[in-house]
């Protein structure tokens, strides 16, 4: 990784990364095998998927929470908490940040997640129908709400600031990494956590299946082939990603080095079918120019795009023209 340039003053900076990925757990593990060229993608394992065309899934395997976790509050969690959870105590580590009585109240998460706990939501209203509100265990209630992995992870790491989570589907993550930078530019807060982290749950996949959403929506061999002739859908995956964000000028007392300075960024909408993608480019096109405009640079600035490139038939191409028009 090169040596990022900062500039000093009100500037938000990345001072840790917390990671459970499919490529492994924590950021070592997760660059070692990203550029070595692994890949996460396997059959899947955990539920049958003979009635399905889709077979395949980027699945979180060597996980364990205990590691990160204390017994009292992993009890509490569903797996989704606990991927967060873990992600955010990474983070907070990475970044070699102490939470105590003088800064708990100014540090805070916000955290994005496109479907939640579908697993115990599903577990939820299958116990609710079948036995009753009686038969329903304590700790499922609780897990069923889209702000449940946020809370935990508050809860387990003494958090009393800004927490929120943002439900804005694929860009739920970076949507939050938004609003948190924006919580420190603003004085809101000191520190604050902020990424994503979503599941391959049984029911979800068979959501998505009964839509046509994932790969292969058009028939021929499964796979994850983004911006390409022969893509035919996404395949699905999980894991958990938060990062650590503050000033500049906080960092560098603790004498940490950022990863990368948040300069900009860009939010914006379109219309689209309720089971499609928009087919006007507008949208995306707003949201980075938006973006460059927020950071006071120009298109030709830009050195490297990280794409959504999910695989999507229509996205795919709606991403690839709007980028087109931006650059």
């Amino acid at each position: 990784m090169s040596n990022p340039v900062v500039t000093k003053g009100n500037r938000v900076v990345i001072s840790g990364v917390g990671l459970v990925t499919p490529l492994g757990v924590g950021k070592d593990a997760f660059s070692q095998k990203l550029f070595r060229g692994d890949c996460g993608i396997s059959p899947i394992t955990t539920f049958d998927t003979s009635p399905f065309a889709s077979k395949l899934g980027a699945a979180v395997t060597d996980f364990s929470p205990r590691a990160f976790i204390s017994a009292k509050n992993l009890r509490k969690m569903d797996r989704t908490s606990s991927m967060a959870s873990a992600s955010a105590r990474m983070a907070l580590e990475d970044a070699g940040v102490s939470i105590n009585i003088s800064n708990r109240d100014r540090t805070g998460i916000i955290l994005g997640t496109a479907v939640g706990s579908t697993d115990i939501a599903a577990q939820f209203a299958g116990m609710l129908f079948s036995e009753g509100p009686g038969m329903v265990g304590p700790f499922q209630v609780p897990n069923t709400v889209m702000n449940a992995p946020a809370g935990h992870t508050s809860i387990e790491l003494g958090f009393r600031g800004v927490n929120s989570t943002i439900n804005h589907h694929e860009a739920s993550a970076e949507t939050a990494i938004a609003y948190a930078a924006s919580a420190i530019k603003q004085g809101r807060a000191d520190v604050m956590f902020a990424g994503g982290v979503d599941i391959i749950s049984e029911f979800f996949f068979r959501v998505l299946t009964h839509f046509k959403a994932l790969s292969p929506v058009d028939g021929g061999p499964e796979g994850a082939r983004p911006f390409d002739l022969r893509r035919n859908g996404p395949v699905v995956g999980e894991g958990a990603g938060m990062v650590c964000l503050e000033t500049f000028s906080q960092a560098e007392a603790r004498g940490v080095r950022p990863y990368c300075e948040i300069a900009g960024w860009g939010l914006s909408s379109a219309p689209a079918p309720p089971t499609d993608w928009p087919s006007d480019p507008r949208g995306p096109v707003l949201a980075m120019t938006r973006a460059l405009h927020s950071a006071g640079i120009a298109p030709g600035d830009i050195d490297y795009v990280s794409a959504a490139a999910s695989g999507g038939i229509r996205l795919d191409a709606l991403e690839a023209e709007a980028l087109y028009i931006v650059f």
